[in-house]
């Protein structure tokens, strides 16, 4: 599986939502879950003091990651590297992708003009979502280790509307 590049919008962003499947479907009492095996994560931009009371202007903003995905014996692995456009929610001041599992990521965004990267080396476990707070400060870009946020059971749902459809 190759992970969409383009996941600037909802539909694009459910195009890279790899999911597995398990259960019974040929009884009179079929059941199925489906399981997430990427990661998602949501950079939320929290803080901006050192440009003012209004945040600045954010250009390109791209997350690295691993772009291709093989599953064996129930393991997810990613190889090779991709730029993926995350959703924005300007409301939110946020960006969403679902990104390959494992070790960290990359971020590379222009603030006002000025190219900047950060590093997140942290593990990601397949099918699990995560949310982290990102600073913009003058001179780098600082997750803020203390409001990020795992979300387990992103990885597992049994779909009752899927089930209800095959009967």
């Amino acid at each position: 599986f190759t992970i969409p590049t383009d996941q600037s919008t909802y539909a694009n962003l459910c195009k890279a939502d790899f999911m597995t499947y398990s259960g019974k479907l040929d009884s009179m009492n079929p059941s199925l879950t489906l399981e997430h095996r990427l990661s998602k994560v949501t950079i939320t931009i929290t803080h901006w003091e050192d440009y003012g009371e209004t945040m600045p202007e954010i250009s390109n903003f791209i997350i690295q990651t691993s772009g291709t995905i093989t599953i064996s014996d129930g393991i997810v692995t990613g190889s090779g590297s991709t730029d993926i456009t995350p959703l924005y929610d300007e409301t939110d001041k946020s960006y969403a992708a679902i990104i390959a599992p494992g070790s960290g990521f990359d971020i590379k965004l222009t603030v006002n003009g000025k190219d900047k990267t950060a590093h997140y080396d942290g593990s990601l476990d397949s099918g699990d979502a995560y949310s982290f707070n990102l600073t913009l400060a003058e001179n780098e870009l600082v997750f803020d280790l203390e409001g990020n946020e795992m979300f387990e059971g992103w990885g597992k749902e049994e779909d009752e509307e899927v089930i209800e459809a095959i009967n």
